[in-house]
């Protein structure tokens, strides 16, 4: 069963019958909002909304900085951002970036729905459920359908993954839930910035001191991307998943702003580095820092994308990963390296953190769902 814009438009009108007060907001993109570009507003309300949500739970923090990337590419066609607005004030925000994914020969046009948040003076009065209809109502005319992450470690009353599987049971279809893969570079950090038991504790002791950063080999294969090289990298990523047939695909300016992407104004940067043999790339990574806020503040590292040719040797990519994390020290100085990506496993030091996000998916068309096992082959995507 699919969803269409009878459906939508069924379920909106039954919302604002429950919520008659929703009338008085406005929902639109961030740039109709005298609002919209102020990045330190965004971020009080963003941390408000996850402050109260998460209660004292562990929590990334999404700073001015880091929203200026993740909504200031609103210019990008790949981003869409709706806000939801009461009387000039921000009251709430739904991201959508959109994603290319090849499907076994042809390209197929998604998006993932992510990062939404209402404040807390709002919440539970229809605001969440209304920035969620209006993404569908633009989205079913140019997807074949979207995803959805959600935290579902979330201990709290009416948690917002639960607005998929509750207000479209008939047409989502779970994907699974994902662990955060964990590399702790500083078990004391750790210690002083996360809630954890006694138990948690001394597992984590004994399995930094088990896995200790290895040899660093050097073998000058190891380059960071930048403007240069990015068509040269954005060439290798698309034709190894092609030649895998699933997978996503990206456009130049996507892998930029992932890989090498830099402000002046603000401190944020996405960094990205490659790995060459014979001159040729096998293998990249890319990634962002994050600010995580448990008991104290610190940094993180978020490895959004790693990809290998097939034909690179154990050797090699455990090597790259060494050097890729030597790197990553230097720049950014993180307490711990985490990532959904499931081909960075316990053989390469992550094991699995108690968050754990759950992906789901809603069809607009046949053709969303023509393959379904290609989602067990298909690694986690990234959480924006």
């Amino acid at each position: 069963m699919f969803k269409n814009k009878n459906n939508i438009n069924h379920q909106r009108q039954a919302l604002l019958e429950r919520h008659p007060d929703l009338v008085e907001y406005q929902i639109g993109q961030l740039n109709m909002f005298p609002w919209g570009e102020d990045y330190h507003k965004l971020a009080r309300l963003v941390n408000d909304a996850w402050a109260n949500t998460y209660d004292n739970q562990d929590r990334f923090d999404y700073g001015a900085d880091y929203l200026q990337w993740v909504y200031g590419s609103a210019k990008d066609a790949s981003v869409c951002v709706w806000g939801a607005d009461c009387k000039d004030n921000p009251i709430g925000l739904f991201l959508g970036t959109r994603r290319t994914f090849h499907l076994y020969g042809r390209d197929m046009e998604t998006c993932i729905h992510s990062a939404l948040s209402v404040h807390p003076s709002v919440k539970g009065k229809g605001v969440a459920q209304l920035l969620y209809l209006t993404f569908q109502q633009i989205d079913i005319d140019c997807l074949a359908g979207f995803f959805a992450w959600y935290d579902i470690t979330v201990k709290v009353e009416k948690p917002s993954h639960k607005i998929l599987p509750v207000l479209d049971k008939d047409y989502y279809d779970p994907w699974g839930s994902f662990s955060l893969g964990s590399r702790v570079l500083s078990a004391e950090r750790c210690f002083i910035t996360s809630h954890m038991s006694a138990s948690e504790r001394s597992v984590l002791w004994a399995l930094t001191k088990v896995w200790r950063q290895g040899k660093i080999c050097n073998h000058n294969n190891t380059e960071k991307i930048t403007e240069s090289n990015i068509e040269e990298c954005l060439q290798f990523l698309n034709n190894t998943t092609r030649g895998i047939g699933v997978g996503r695909i990206y456009s130049a300016q996507e892998l930029a702003r992932y890989a090498c992407y830099h402000n002046p104004i603000y401190t944020f940067h996405s960094i990205g580095f490659l790995l060459r043999k014979l001159g040729n790339i096998i293998g990249l990574l890319i990634g962002y820092p994050l600010d995580v806020i448990g008991r104290a503040r610190d940094r993180a590292f978020f490895v959004d994308m790693v990809c290998f040719a097939d034909a690179t040797t154990d050797i090699d990519r455990k090597a790259f990963l060494l050097e890729c994390e030597e790197y990553i020290r230097q720049e950014f100085d993180p307490f711990v390296i985490m990532t959904l990506d499931g081909r960075l496993n316990w053989r390469l030091g992550y094991f699995p953190v108690g968050k754990r996000l759950v992906c789901y998916s809603l069809p607009f068309g046949k053709e969303f769902m023509k393959k379904q096992e290609w989602k067990y082959s298909f690694p986690p995507m990234d959480h924006k």
